[in-house]
């Protein structure tokens, strides 16, 4: 980096480079440098959010690769820090914001990423990822920030219309990694339902379908009879009945 800025061309092939190197890095050695090696990755993923930049995709890629392998090599106890670029922050902040990033290779990596260190959990006494909670209720704000304000259809094949439908993939993501906490199954479903109506386009409805089959799937293979009923049994929108 020179001056805060970032050469895309002659970063690209070093962060690949440690996008590879990095896996092979015993754990206790990730641990040890996290504090000392996450700052500079982040100002590197700050540099790279810019979609229009040459080579920012690359390098965005592999940042979130090596940020994602510093991340599984974390164990409880960081990820139940709050200090400054904490291990659950850097998560839920970096990895998860750039689940809804506009390039398709960044969104598909850091959404690989999500579900890869969820599916993770760290040694604990709790077999759920420490994040597993947290990181439900921000895909599901997300979610709602998008479409809470909205009556309907918005422009179709817009930028917002698209972060939208992104923001539900993400959704998804999350809801397939994680069990889905039970006092939010009904507030979840609500809105799923609302997005499934016919006030909102194809590319809506099928996405906010998809995230409803994988929360049914979930409460039918726990056999949780508590949650499966609180899937079934919400109230039909006014336009349905």
């Amino acid at each position: 980096m020179d001056g805060g800025e970032v050469n895309f061309q002659l970063a690209a092939p070093v962060l690949y480079l440690l996008d590879l190197v990095l896996p092979s890095v015993p754990p206790q050695t990730l641990r040890t440098h996290y504090l000392r090696t996450i700052p500079s990755l982040l100002a590197v993923l700050d540099a790279g959010a810019d979609a229009h930049a040459e080579g920012s995709t690359a390098v965005a890629r592999s940042t979130l690769g090596a940020i994602e392998t510093l991340l599984l090599a974390q164990d409880f106890a960081a990820w139940k820090s709050r200090e400054e670029n904490c291990v659950h922050r850097v998560f839920t902040g970096y990895i998860m914001g750039s689940g809804t990033d506009i390039r398709p290779k960044v969104r598909k990596r850091a959404l690989d990423a999500v579900k890869n260190i969820l599916e993770n959990v760290p040694a604990s006494p709790s077999a759920v990822h420490p994040a597993a909670e947290e990181s439900a209720m921000i895909a599901f704000h997300i979610v709602h920030g998008q479409f809470g304000q909205r009556k309907g259809r918005g422009k179709e094949g817009s930028e917002k219309e698209i972060k939208a439908v992104h923001s539900l993939h993400l959704l998804k993501t999350v809801a397939s990694t994680v069990s889905w906490p039970k006092a939010k199954v009904r507030e979840l479903v609500e809105l799923l339902l609302k997005l499934s109506s016919e006030s909102y386009d194809d590319n809506v409805r099928l996405s906010a379908l998809e995230v409803f089959q994988v929360i049914f799937a979930q409460a039918s293979e726990e056999m949780d009879a508590t949650r499966l009923k609180e899937v079934i049994d919400v109230p039909p929108l006014r336009s349905d009945k």
